[in-house]
C-alpha cells in the first residue's frame, strides 16, 4: 500500500486500490498519533458522525466494529434492536472506515505528503516515523525557506525526498539543504544591494542567461533539475527557467514555471508588484532564447528580447498552458458544470479550468476564499481583474533604459560587465525595441518593414537621448547627473583594484621577507654546526 497525505481545508480517510488518500487540515494532526488513533480522529470528523445523535453505548459498539472486535453482523443486530432509523447510512460508514482502518495495517511502502510551508517541519518528523520511503511536497516554498528551516535537523540517513519544484526528479532532502545555501547565498548577495523587484528580475536574468546552453542527451534530468544544473555545465529551457525561478522565490519575487506543449519548451511567468516603476502585473521571461552562444560572446549581456514580456507577446512565439487558461470562456464553465446535458468529460475538464484559475488567482494575491466558499462565484468575480493582471502592457523604452541603468551600475562594480556607457545603454534599448517589434510578426521582414524598423530606431534614441537631462538627476545617487555618476563609478572601481594590488603585493613582500628570514636562519644554523663540530 501507498499513502497519501494532504493538506487541506477537510479531515477524511479513504481507500482506493493500492492507495490510503488522507486530507487533514493540519498535518501535526497525525503526528503522534497511531493508526487506531487516526481512524477514530477521522470517524470523530465526520460531518454524519456528528450529525447522529447516537448514545455513548451504541458509539462504543461502532467503534468496536471498526476496529475488529465485533462484527458486523453483530452490529447491524444491535443497531436494529435500538431501532436506528439511518442504520443503513451508518454501517456504510463502519465499512468504510474499517476498509481504511485494515489498509492502513498493511504494509506502507510509500508515503506522499502535501502540505503548506508553515507545516513543514512537522511533515519532515511525521515522514520520519514512517520509517519509509517519503516524497514531500510543499507549496510556495523557496530554497532560502529551506536553508532556514532544514539548517538545526539532522538529515543523514533520512529516506526523504522533496518534489521542490515543477517538472523536476523529487531531490534528497539532504541535498536539497546544500542546494539552499547555494541558491540563498546568491539570493543574499543581491539582496544587499538597494534595488527594486524589477532591478532585481534583470539581475538574476543576466546572471542566469550567461549560462551557454548544452544538452546532456543521455540523461535529461541532467538538463532540467536544478540540483544537476547548478553543479553542471549542462542545461536547456527548463533549467534555465528553474534556476531563475529559484533565485527569484529565494527573493520573495513570485514566480512559475509557463509551459508552451505546442513548442516543447518552458519559460517563467512573473508576478512583478513594482512601484518605483509602476508596474502591477504579470509577465512572461525566457532567458533560453536570450542566452549566451558561446564562451566568446560578449553581445549576450545586451539581448533582452524575452526579457518582460506580456502574454500576449509571449503566446505569439510559444503557446502557453496559462494563455489557454485565460482564453476559456468563464460562463460556458460554470454553465457545464450544472448542466445535466453535460458529458463526463466537459464536466472534469471545468473542474480542471477552475482549478487553474483559482491557482493564477493564489499567485497575484487574489483573495479566492469567503464565507460562503463559493469557488465558482468568487472565480466568477475574480475574472476581470485576473484578465487585467495578465494583460500587462509593455515596458515603456524610457522605463527599460532607466532599469538598465541602475542594474549596469552594480553589474560594473561587481565584473559582470568590462564598462559602462552611456551610448551603450541606448543601443541596448533600441536593439531590445526592434527585436520585439521582429517577434511580433511571424512573416519575412519586407523592405517596407525593414524602413519601417529604420524609423523606429532612430525614434528611440531621439526619445532616450532627449529624454536624458530631465531624467538623469532621478536616476543617479544624489542627482549629480549620469556624467559624472559613471566617473564615480569608474574611479571608485580603479582605487578597489589598486587597494586589492597593494595589498597582494604586500601580501608578497611579507611572505618573501619570512621565507628569506629563514633561510637566513637556517644558513646560519647549518655555520653554527661547522663551528662546533
Amino acid at each position: 500500500m501507498n499513502l497519501s497525505i494532504i493538506e487541506t481545508n477537510e479531515n477524511e480517510i479513504r481507500s482506493i486500490d493500492d492507495i490510503i488518500l488522507v486530507n487533514v487540515k493540519e498535518i501535526k494532526i497525525l503526528k503522534n498519533k497511531t493508526k487506531r488513533e487516526i481512524i477514530e480522529f477521522m470517524y470523530d470528523e465526520n460531518k454524519l458522525t456528528k450529525s447522529f445523535n447516537i448514545i455513548s453505548k451504541l458509539e462504543e459498539d461502532i467503534k468496536s466494529s471498526i476496529f475488529g472486535n465485533l462484527t458486523i453482523e453483530e452490529l447491524k443486530s444491535k443497531l436494529e434492536e435500538e431501532e436506528i432509523l439511518l442504520f443503513s447510512i451508518i454501517m456504510s460508514l463502519v465499512r468504510h472506515y474499517k476498509k481504511s482502518y485494515q489498509a492502513l495495517n498493511n504494509t506502507i511502502k510509500g508515503v506522499y505528503i502535501e502540505c503548506n510551508k508553515e507545516s513543514f517541519l512537522d511533515t519532515v518528523y511525521l515522514a520520519k516515523n514512517y520509517n519509509v520511503k517519503t516524497t514531500i511536497k510543499c507549496r510556495d516554498m523557496s530554497l532560502k525557506e529551506y536553508s532556514e528551516i532544514l539548517k538545526d535537523i539532522d538529515l543523514k540517513n533520512l529516506n526523504i525526498t522533496v518534489d521542490y519544484q515543477e517538472e523536476n526528479t523529487p531531490i534528497k532532502i539532504e541535498e536539497l539543504y546544500k542546494l539552499s545555501l547555494l541558491v540563498s547565498q546568491v539570493a543574499d548577495s543581491i539582496s544587499k544591494y538597494n534595488l527594486s523587484d524589477l532591478e532585481k528580475i534583470m539581475y538574476v536574468y543576466d546572471i542566469v542567461k550567461y549560462r551557454i546552453y548544452n544538452k546532456d542527451k543521455t540523461n535529461y534530468s541532467n538538463n532540467r533539475d536544478l540540483d544537476k544544473v547548478i553543479n553542471s555545465n549542462t542545461i536547456v529551457c527548463s533549467g534555465y527557467s528553474n534556476l531563475f525561478n529559484a533565485i527569484l522565490n529565494s527573493l520573495n519575487i513570485k514566480t512559475m514555471p509557463i509551459i508552451s506543449y505546442e513548442a516543447k519548451h518552458q519559460r517563467s511567468i512573473v508576478y512583478i508588484n513594482d512601484s518605483k516603476y509602476n508596474i502591477d502585473g504579470v509577465y512572461v521571461f525566457d532567458p533560453t532564447w536570450d542566452c549566451r552562444k558561446n564562451e566568446e560572446e560578449k553581445f549576450y549581456i545586451s539581448k533582452y528580447t524575452y526579457f518582460m514580456m506580456p502574454l500576449q507577446r509571449a503566446k505569439k512565439t510559444a503557446y502557453d498552458n496559462i494563455s489557454q487558461l485565460l482564453e476559456e470562456d468563464i460562463d460556458k464553465v460554470i454553465k457545464s458544470l450544472y448542466d445535466a446535458k453535460s458529458s463526463k468529460e466537459e464536466f472534469i475538464k471545468s473542474i480542471e479550468v477552475l482549478k487553474g484559475l483559482e491557482n493564477l488567482c493564489n499567485f497575484i494575491n487574489i483573495n479566492t476564499n469567503d464565507e460562503f466558499n463559493d469557488k465558482e462565484y468568487i472565480i466568477l468575480k475574480s475574472h476581470p481583474k485576473l484578465i487585467e493582471k495578465y494583460n500587462s502592457k509593455e515596458i515603456s523604452n524610457l522605463d527599460f533604459f532607466k532599469l538598465l541603468y541602475q542594474v549596469r551600475r552594480i553589474e560594473y562594480n561587481n565584473l559582470m560587465i568590462e564598462d559602462i556607457d552611456i551610448n551603450d545603454l541606448i543601443d541596448t534599448v533600441e536593439i531590445r525595441t526592434i527585436n520585439i517589434n521582429k517577434t511580433k510578426s511571424k512573416n519575412e521582414i519586407t523592405l517596407k518593414d525593414l524602413l519601417l524598423l529604420l524609423s523606429i530606431r532612430n525614434k528611440i534614441i531621439q526619445e532616450i537621448e532627449e529624454a536624458i537631462p530631465s531624467i538623469e538627476k532621478e536616476i543617479t545617487p544624489n542627482s549629480i547627473g549620469i556624467e559624472r555618476d559613471i566617473t564615480n563609478i569608474k574611479l571608485i572601481k580603479t582605487l578597489k583594484k589598486y587597494k586589492k594590488a597593494k595589498r597582494k603585493l604586500n601580501k608578497n613582500i611579507t611572505f618573501s621577507f619570512k621565507y628569506k628570514s629563514c633561510i637566513s636562519l637556517y644558513n646560519f644554523f647549518l655555520f653554527f654546526l661547522k663551528i662546533f663540530t
